[in-house]
Parts: C-alpha cells; structure tokens; sequence
C-alpha cells in the first residue's frame, strides 16, 4: 500500500477506468458522464486520484471550459471512495450560503471522518471574500467565524470521547484542544480541488492575493487536447450513427477517419488562426475544447435531423410507390371488370333496341287507337248535344203540363164524396 505500480498495459488501465465510469454512472445518486477516456485524460484521472489519496492533498486544475477538469475529478475521487461535494450556486446565493455549506462540509469531514473531495470553480465565486476563506482553509484549515459557539460547543462534546482515546496520556483536553482536534481531523479528511481558467486578469491576481493556492495545492494544468485525442472524441460522438451509416454504406472508413479528420482539422486551424490573431491584431480569442465538443454535436444533431428529413421523404415516396402499385392493380382489376360490363351492355344494348322497336310499333297502335277515340269522343260529344236539346225542349213541355197537373190535383182534391157519388150515379 502507498507505493506506486508502473502501468505496463494501458489498454488494461483504459479497460478498469471504463468500468469505473460505468459503475459511476449506474448510481442513481449520480448524474451520468459522457466521458470520452482518451490518453490524456486517463492521465489526469490518474494524477487527481494520487493527489487527493494523498494526506491533506489539495489541487488546482488549471484550463479552460470544457476541458474536462470537473468530470474527471469526480471519476478520480469516485475510484478513491471518496465523496464529492459542489456547491449549488443559484440566484442570491451569498456569504453566508457558502458558510453553510462550509459547515457541513466539515461537519462530515471533522466530526463524521468522511473522505470528501470539495470540487470548487471559480465561476462560483460571487464574492471575492470566497478566495479569502478558501486561502484560509488550504493554509491553516480555519475559518474564523464559520462556527458559532451554540453550534461548535455541540460538535467538540461528541471528539471529546475520540480524542482522549487517541491521547491516553495528559491532562483531560479543554475546548482549545478540541478546536485544533477537529480542525486536523477536517484537513485529513478534506481535499480541495479549485478549478480556474488561466483566461484574463483574475487568474494571476488571485494567485498574487491568495498565496496558498499555490503553495498549498499540486498545480495541474489542462493543456489543448492533442490531435488523436480530437479525433477520438469526435468518433466517440459518431459510433453510434456510424453503425447505421456502415450498415447503409458500408463505408467505413468515413466515419473512423475522414470525417474526425475533418474536424480535427477545423478545431486545430482555428487555434492557428487565433494565435495569429493574438499576434497581428492583439485580439483574443479563445478556441476551447467546448467550441470542438459543439462543432461535433452540433453536426451529429444536423446529420440525426437530415437523415430523418431523407428517411421521412424516403418513406413518403415509398407509400406513394405503394399506392400507385395499389392503383395500378386496381385498374387491371377494373379493366377486366369494365370489359365484362361492355359485353353486358352490348347485350343490354341489343335487348333494348327490340323492346324500342315493340315500343315504337305499340305507339303506333296506341296512336291509332287514340284517334279512334278522339273521333269517338266527337261523335258520342254530338249525340250528348241532340240529347241536351231533346231534353231541354222536354223540360219545356213538362214546365208547361205541370201547372194544368197541379190544377188537376187540386181540383182532384176539391171533390167530396157525395160529388164522387154523384159522378158514380151519372156513369
């Protein structure tokens, strides 16, 4: 234990670094790291993990964004058994947030012996009295006023126990003793681990501020990833369209090769056109590994998006062809169909020009017959004249005979009997 074994098979340390990731990501607690383990980063992993498996080993990473200083520490301090504590920088977030989260950072490191590595950037310092504790803290472990009396009374009562069971000898320890007791069981136990980018003024004046960041930390200086390792990220990111790119192609040769090429070429022609820039036009522009890890996805996204685009046209083409294969046998089908109907019609056709030639000759008959009854409607019209004048001039006769008729009756029914008696005796 503590002494360092040469690695002879780097496939092998790949292969065990791997797992470790894998076994990272696999914890629910966990957010998952999309790491690309090339050389160089294997190195830093290597490097970080010896450094905060060291006695009060502390670091500074120094790079710029996206060059991997944060992930890899996790994955270092995850194979080391160690916890990882970031702080959670959100709007309003002040001093004394950052004291608290201060407090439990040595409450479990002090008090609960807890290996933690406290992974601190320094686009999370809101204020510069930040760079103040974290001085303090690398340099002697104290923060003066971090704990009130209510609050460290409470912690230094529960070391008493620990601490007179390491000190067998010696007058029973008061709160001073306890105090430094706690303060070296928190610098054991605690590895800070400060990003910072070399970019602009800050970096050097807080080095000149704030020596202990210096003094009391291993420097690690994330330098531009080289050009194989560009091309492994880069044909990280494309494996998974590779495989269906191969499958439709067989190529290849484009993706391992030719297109990481491509921008492994484009990323490295950018930083020679900056370092030009710096020279000529005193401007600065920085080309980050960020800038490369967006160009790669950036393009994986548009490539996923054409390939839908083409396989969205590809299947609408597809349907169209399967709907005129559709149409095409349904016109074979109503052609044969259309061909039976013909004959039927024909058929149909010839039926229909016997039943119009009955029906012509029918009409004729039928013609002739109405112009029999026309004329006999005529005639029967002129024997009901005769007749309406026969019994007109009847009427008129009968309108005369009626009154001698009721005269008659009258008369009739004048007569008594004696009269009818004396008609009889006349007879």
């Amino acid at each position: 234990g503590g002494v360092y074994q040469q690695v002879t098979d780097s496939a092998e340390l790949r292969e065990l670094v791997a797992s470790k990731l894998e076994e990272y990501n696999f914890e629910p607690k966990n957010t998952a790291m999309n790491l690309v383990l090339f050389e160089q980063a294997i190195h830093h992993i290597c490097h970080i993990h010896r450094i905060v498996t060291q006695s009060r080993g502390n670091a500074i990473l120094i790079g710029v964004g996206g060059s991997g200083r944060q992930s890899l520490t996790k994955l270092a301090a995850y194979i080391a058994g160690y916890n990882v504590v970031t702080l959670q920088v959100i709007k309003g977030y002040k001093k004394q947030n950052f004291y608290d989260d201060l407090k439990q950072i040595y409450i479990d490191c002090g008090r609960d012996c807890k290996q933690t590595v406290f992974l601190f950037n320094d686009t999370q310092i809101i204020e510069s009295s930040f760079l103040e504790d974290l001085n303090n803290m690398l340099s002697s472990g104290e923060i003066p006023g971090l704990f009130p009396d209510e609050e460290l009374q409470p912690i230094l009562d529960e070391l008493r126990t620990h601490y007179i069971k390491q000190h067998t000898s010696g007058a029973p320890p008061n709160d001073d003793m306890l105090y430094k007791y706690f303060i070296s069981r928190v610098r054991d136990h605690l590895h800070i681990v400060f990003c910072m980018s070399p970019i602009g003024d800050s970096f050097i004046e807080s080095v000149r501020l704030y020596p202990s960041l210096i003094n009391c930390c291993t420097i690690k200086w994330f330098n531009d990833w080289p050009q194989t390792a560009l091309k492994e990220v880069a044909y990280h990111f494309l494996k998974d369209i590779s495989r269906e790119v191969m499958h439709e192609h067989n190529n290849k040769h484009l993706v391992t090769e030719i297109i990481p090429e491509i921008f492994c070429f484009s990323h490295l022609q950018s930083i020679e056109q900056s370092t030009n820039m710096i020279k000529c036009d005193k401007r600065y522009t920085y080309i980050t590994p960020t800038n490369y890890l967006s160009l790669v996805t950036q393009y994986t996204k548009l490539l996923t998006l054409k390939k839908s685009e083409i396989e969205c046209a590809a299947n609408k083409l597809i349907n169209g062809l399967h709907k005129i294969d559709e149409a095409k046998k349904q016109v074979s089908e109503m052609t044969v169909d259309l061909e039976k109907m013909k004959q039927i019609v024909s058929k149909k056709q010839v039926e229909c020009e016997k039943l119009l030639v009955q029906i012509i000759q029918q009409k004729r008959e039928a013609d002739e017959k109405k112009i029999k009854c026309e004329i006999e409607k005529n005639k029967t019209g002129t024997e009901e004249k005769e007749c309406l004048s026969l019994q007109a001039e009847a009427q008129k006769d009968l309108d005369l005979a009626l009154p001698a008729l009721e005269a008659a009756v009258q008369a009739l029914n004048a007569l008594s009997k004696d009269a009818v008696t004396e008609v009889k005796a006349y007879s």
